[in-house]
């Protein structure tokens, strides 16, 4: 077990340890440790000692840079005068590629300071364009899921398969400038775009009819029809037990219990 040397709560100290510590300024010192005093006291002269290393470092590191933007200053002066010298050494003639040169230097010296800023700037632009855009996205995909929960229990989707329903529409929609879900261009599935999430339901049941498959009633017809469409093998026209040992454990049990058959103990019903 390792101890702390301060606890903000006596609860928080270690049960046994409890007469180690001594409560100071609101909160408990462990001061029951011979020569833990010396220790804490080189601790804190450390402690000194490099907070006041790496504010010389600073300092140093400010000094040696305005230096540099000095010296750079000044290298460019003696160029010029340099340039001038020769020139009145040839005449008076000007050596303009030597002037554009220097101009460029002393622009350099003037500009350098503030494209650090502008790119800083930029920076902290980008970033805060990122964290909007993630913003905007996961509002965008929460108003579409609640649309779609909405729409699917009016349109009649099984409550077993709503999420699943769901899950399957949800990236085939986008949130247009009025706020409202609707299908994305190019949606797969073949959903027509524009629609709401409620027309959307409606054009996937003729797609996918397996969403809605439930109990059709009385009769021969009962037991609905599997997600891909094809009849419930667990029905009394449709019983095939190939096809009911192929389906999930899920699945059987849904469409078993379509049919009104005991998926425990599945006998071919009568009606």
């Amino acid at each position: 077990m390792e101890l702390e040397l301060t606890y903000n709560a006596a609860t928080e100290i270690p049960k046994g340890f409890e007469s180690l510590y001594t409560e100071q300024g609101g909160k408990f010192v462990l001061t029951g440790v011979k020569g833990l005093a010396g220790l804490q006291a080189e601790r804190t002269r450390f402690e000194t000692s490099l907070s006041a290393e790496k504010k010389a470092h600073a300092a140093t590191k400010a000094e040696r840079d305005a230096a540099q933007g000095k010296i750079a200053e000044a290298e460019t002066a003696r160029d010029e005068a340099l340039a001038s010298a020769e020139a009145a050494g040839k005449g008076g003639k000007i050596d303009e590629a030597k002037l554009t040169e220097l101009a460029d230097k002393r622009a350099a010296l003037k500009i350098g300071p503030l494209q650090k800023q502008l790119d800083a700037a930029n920076a902290a632009k980008a970033e805060a364009d990122k964290a909007l855009a993630d913003a905007l996205g996961r509002e965008r995909a929460a108003t579409i899921r609640t649309e779609l929960g909405t729409a699917s229990a009016k349109a009649g989707v099984h409550s077993s398969m709503q999420e699943a329903a769901i899950l399957m529409l949800s990236p085939n929609m986008e949130v247009g400038e009025d706020g409202k879900p609707r299908v994305r261009e190019g949606a797969a599935l073949g959903l027509t775009p524009g629609l709401d999430p409620i027309g959307a339901f409606n054009e996937l049941k003729t797609k996918a009819p397996g969403f809605w498959a439930t109990s059709e009633g009385g009769g021969s017809k009962g037991g609905g029809t599997m997600q891909n469409g094809e009849p419930n093998p667990f029905s009394k026209d449709h019983w095939n037990v190939t096809k009911q040992m192929a389906l999930s454990d899920a699945d059987a049990q849904r469409m078993a219990k379509a049919a009104g058959v005991d998926f425990k103990n599945p006998v071919r019903p009568t009606k």
